[in-house]
């Protein structure tokens, strides 16, 4: 098992020297409370992803020889900004191509602006996150975020199946038990996420695995902190595993200019040695009934008390208050 999401030194050096460079300047400026809305993040198999919220509105593929492939989603293809790139040249050498794709992320932006992005839900707190303790991170900044839906990659599916299979029945099965009781108030059982919403370093050099959710997303709000507690369980039994990769991951996000040279005084000098957990619940119910059923379903399913942070939609920075 590995951690996937870093780039060739190749890549990296036909990144840094080619006009998709000045890509990087689509995250803003170094004002923290300025809306993200491009966030750049690196892809194994030496791509990048970039987000407008929610939305990946593009991803940029190296295919060798200094040519790359552009996907976008079908909804956005019919834009002439779109079409476009496909006349510029698909190659790293070329000088239009930053431009081209700078001018379709805009257009592709105002479209999904409202779905995505301006609704201030998941999508636009993941992006100001990543901003306020990414790129803008200082010494005295509570933790190092760089990563968006963090996974870990395996050689097999035999591999990944006898990593998840424990976790996933021991968890669900409590789940399963507490829905039979009340199926009105539980829902039905669900899934667990193999993905972390938002990972990041915190200052004593351990991971925390940050787990967004809305708060009017019932019942699935009464498993924040079991899904939170999910994500810490798998990475603590695999950062053994992940740790160089989310180490050179860092680093190249430094080389890039999207997290500053400083923060590296946070990395470890080998492996990680704890995983730390936090459930952020976006716009917070203020029914009383609710948070009843939110401490009952954690002390049944046995999950000790995990931080639990809000945001509110209507707030201007994306400063966590912690209940």
């Amino acid at each position: 098992m590995q951690f996937p999401n870093t780039w060739s030194h190749r890549f990296l050096r036909e990144f840094q020297q080619s006009s998709l460079r000045k890509l990087i300047a689509l995250t803003g400026n170094s004002d923290p409370t300025e809306e993200c809305r491009f966030d750049l993040r690196i892809r194994g198999g030496d791509s990048l992803e970039i987000y407008h919220g929610l939305e990946r509105l593009l991803t940029v593929q190296s295919t060798g020889d200094e040519r790359i492939e552009l996907n976008a989603p079908r909804r956005y293809r019919q834009l002439p900004e779109h079409e476009a790139l496909y006349v510029m040249g698909l190659t790293l050498d070329s000088d239009q191509l930053a431009t081209g794709i700078d001018q379709y992320l805009r257009a592709a932006s105002l479209l999904a602006d409202e779905r995505f992005f301006r609704d201030r839900k998941e999508g636009y707190w993941t992006n100001q996150l990543l901003k306020s303790y990414g790129v803008c991170w200082q010494s005295d900044s509570p933790w190092l975020m760089f990563d968006r839906w963090s996974s870990i990659r395996f050689e097999t599916d035999a591999e990944e199946d006898a990593f998840y299979r424990p976790l996933h029945q021991e968890q669900l099965a409590k789940r399963a038990k507490l829905q039979q009781q009340d199926r009105a108030n539980w829902g039905e059982n669900g899934f667990l996420n193999r993905a972390v919403d938002i990972l990041a370093i915190g200052p004593e050099q351990q991971l925390v695995c940050f787990e967004l959710m809305l708060g009017s997303n019932l019942p699935s709000l009464y498993w924040g902190c079991q899904e939170a507690a999910f994500n810490r369980d798998m990475f603590s039994m695999a950062k053994e595993y992940l740790s160089q990769g989310i180490k050179t991951l860092v680093e190249q996000y430094v080389e890039l200019g999207l997290l500053p040279p400083t923060c590296k005084s946070w990395l470890p000098a080998k492996n990680f040695e704890s995983v730390e957990t936090n459930l952020v619940i976006i716009d917070p119910p203020d029914d009383a009934e609710v948070w009843k059923r939110f401490d009952l379903a954690n002390e049944i399913l046995g999950i000790p008390r995990l931080p639990v942070g809000f945001l509110r939609s209507s707030q201007d920075s994306p400063s966590i208050l912690w209940r």
